[in-house]
């Protein structure tokens, strides 16, 4: 199984914070063995492998699920919001630029006259 960025980040993480499989795996709820198989690559970070670590890290759940190569669960999904992330990818960089500046311009048109 390939190493994501997350199993880099956590064994950096648990080794800047001086924690061991058990005292991690006792803060998130989690066997110490699945933090073992995520770290030797034996088993995929999950979904809620990730938002149990962040929890107990107090770190963002939406970062982990990134470095593990997962898209935020299908229940935190808006409709429409996987397409347009779809659409905002296919963009080039001036466009995606531009599509970040209307965005922040309807955000706070809409701000204004609530």
């Amino acid at each position: 199984m390939m190493e994501t960025d997350l199993v880099i980040w956590l064994a950096l993480e648990m080794s800047q914070r001086r924690l061991s499989m058990r005292q991690l795996a006792r803060m998130a709820g989690i066997s110490h063995s699945w933090i073992s198989k995520v770290l030797s690559g034996d088993s995929a970070p999950t979904y809620d492998f990730c938002a149990a670590v962040a929890k107990a890290l107090k770190e963002d759940k939406d970062c982990l699920f990134a470095m593990a190569g997962l898209e935020p669960p299908p229940s935190e999904i808006a409709p429409g919001e996987a397409e347009l992330v779809d659409d905002y990818r296919r963009l080039d960089t001036p466009g995606q630029r531009e599509a970040r500046a209307l965005v922040r311009a309807f955000r706070e048109i809409k701000t204004t006259y609530r």
